[in-house]
């Protein structure tokens, strides 16, 4: 309920992600992370959990993989190479 009150509070932000989505890959990705696409996956997950929880469970395994994956993240570090040395030890 508290992401439902957040979209009635914020529903112009949310409205021009919405139509923004289409613009390009940033926009896309924003909303479909942090838009009302969040918002309805969010409204759909507890009835597809009760309905079909292996298939859920999958699914989030999954994205955790794809999320936790060592190649995933890139780390960029500014500094002198004193500063960097000691980030990477």
């Amino acid at each position: 309920m508290e992401r439902q009150s957040r979209v009635v509070h914020s529903g112009n932000q949310y409205a021009a992600s919405f139509a923004a989505r289409c613009l390009n890959e940033t926009c896309a990705r924003n909303e479909a992370w942090k838009g009302i696409e969040q918002v309805r996956d969010f409204e759909r997950l507890p009835k597809e959990f009760s309905e079909d929880p292996d298939g859920v469970e999958g699914r989030l395994e999954a994205l955790q993989s794809l999320l936790l994956h060592r190649n995933r993240f890139t780390l960029a570090v500014v500094g002198s190479p004193a500063a960097q040395e000691r980030v990477r030890s």
